[in-house]
């Protein structure tokens, strides 16, 4: 895991997937970041300064803490008063034109364009993704910005709209990965047979997260 987060900058869903994790526990998730922020140091210390520092602002490690995620979205969507001042509420989601575009667009094998895919899907959906990235990986805050919640994995049933966004492993694409479900399967750039959208990733399960807008 060092090696593929020291190929990025932004950090974002692997704090959402250590912030999940250390709702359950949070001495053994504090301590896993620190060997992994420790093993990054061993070939790039800026890096794992980084990485470090975006986990103290998730909470995730001493020294600094984040609004639980419950408070953050309370304040993105009802309209209230925050430090940034007034909240606006995300545009309508049409999850049925939203998982027929995915339908639509797919093809039979993958073909590196997965988060092309989605993005068209979120926008045939009504969402707003101005400012999207380029990779698969950081597409995180695109989704929260348009009313998406992390989704507790432990009993997780997947639901037509929900999106994952996954994490590089080592020897994959650097890029990561990102799939969304139509109400049925698990769609990409192609119709998965799961998740995960491939064996690599099927194998390694590196760190993800599961989006999910409430309405």
């Amino acid at each position: 895991m060092a090696d593929a987060l020291s190929r990025t900058s932004d950090y974002s869903g692997t704090a959402l997937h250590y912030q999940m994790q250390a709702e359950s526990d949070p001495e053994g998730t504090s301590a896993e970041v620190k060997a992994v922020a420790a093993e990054m140091a061993k070939t790039d210390p800026d890096s794992a300064d980084r990485f470090l520092g975006q986990m103290r602002e998730a909470g995730v490690v001493e020294g600094g803490a984040a609004l639980p995620r419950g408070i953050q979205y309370a304040q993105a969507n009802t309209g209230t008063m925050t430090d940034a001042g007034p909240a606006i509420s995300p545009p309508a989601f049409d999850r049925n034109k939203f998982g027929d575009t995915l339908n639509q667009n797919a093809g039979e094998k993958p073909g590196n364009k997965c988060a092309t895919r989605v993005r068209e899907s979120l926008e045939a959906g009504g969402l707003d993704v101005t400012g999207h990235p380029r990779d698969a990986k950081d597409w995180g805050p695109t989704l929260e910005k348009n009313g998406f919640t992390p989704v507790d994995e432990k009993s997780y049933r997947p639901e037509k709209g929900d999106v994952v966004v996954i994490q590089p492993y080592p020897g994959g694409n650097e890029s990561g990965h990102i799939a969304a479900y139509d109400g049925k399967q698990w769609i990409s750039d192609f119709k998965q047979r799961d998740m995960w959208g491939g064996q690599g990733y099927r194998t390694q399960q590196p760190p993800h997260v599961v989006y999910r807008r409430g309405n």
